[in-house]
């Protein structure tokens, strides 16, 4: 987490040496910049969550210096529920509800598959299984968003002692046989349980049906690593890829690896962060 002391540690090092700056979420972003960013120009400063990327966006930019630093944070929902409030030229947002969704929602999920699927074991469009994953994601995502609304606190990643992230089992309402939803009955009772909330889970019910009568883009309503976290699951039971080396992790990394700079620019992510490159005249991205 940003602390005080950190941000004035980074402040005091950008007067003193000039030091630049791209505040991003967490450690997947830093690992996806890392491919496209030159260090030299540029520190890429991962500091969890997108309230601290703002944080200090804000500090930098109260002593005049938003031309020694950027931020980059997740829509998430804004698309569907505005309540970031976030308007600094120098903070941009993902195209989608988070940076791996963009990339779910490129080709490079195509050449990411192929080359986790040792055994061409796959026959099914990629298309396809994206859209059966997203079946599964959107009915989290919904769950999610009626959360926020309605400040029901419940919770979707709870810190391990090693104070990394971890998510629900989400395989808990996947059929072990045919990787079917077990529905939305048995999410919302697993995540109640989950989140150890002492709400009435009829309340949380009604909210979660009314919010799901609305459709909305999968884009912006499903997580990324959710997405990641059900894939392996999805790619076991219903495709038939039992390898071990399946997991959430090797999906990121093969996802990652498939994408390129070419897509990249074909972004709104990109368009937004190259204002602020050109603006001040930067040459932050490898060639």
């Amino acid at each position: 987490m940003a602390e005080g002391r950190e941000v004035s540690a980074w402040l005091n090092a950008s007067k003193m040496s000039g030091c630049k700056y791209m505040f991003v979420e967490g450690v997947s972003d830093e690992c996806f910049w890392k491919k496209y960013i030159n260090k030299d120009v540029i520190r890429i400063q991962q500091v969890r969550g997108w309230e601290n990327v703002v944080e200090c966006v804000r500090a930098f930019n109260k002593e005049s210096l938003d031309n020694k630093c950027v931020g980059i944070i997740d829509s998430d929902f804004e698309s569907i529920y505005q309540y970031k409030s976030v308007y600094e030229i120098n903070i941009v947002m993902t195209d989608f509800h988070d940076l791996e969704m963009i990339l779910y929602k490129s080709e490079a999920l195509d050449s990411a598959l192929k080359a986790i699927d040792k055994k061409n074991k796959l026959k099914e469009q990629t298309g396809n299984i994206l859209n059966y994953v997203f079946s599964i994601t959107d009915r989290i995502g919904y769950l999610r968003l009626t959360s926020l609304r309605n400040n029901f606190g419940l919770v979707f990643k709870k810190e391990n002692k090693d104070h990394e992230f971890e998510l629900p089992k989400y395989e808990k309402v996947i059929d072990s046989k045919n990787g079917a939803y077990d529905g939305d009955e048995k999410l919302i009772q697993y995540i109640y349980s989950f989140s150890n909330s002492r709400l009435p889970i009829d309340k949380i019910k009604h909210e979660f049906y009314n919010m799901a009568v609305t459709e909305y883009p999968s884009e912006h309503l499903s997580n990324g690593h959710d997405v990641s976290y059900v894939m392996q699951y999805v790619l076991r039971r219903k495709y038939g890829l039992n390898e071990k080396h399946i997991t959430a992790d090797i999906i990121d990394i093969a996802l990652f690896s498939a994408y390129n700079m070419n897509l990249l620019k074909q972004t709104a992510l990109y368009e937004s962060l190259n204002k602020w490159v050109v603006k001040y005249g930067y040459n932050i991205f490898l060639t």
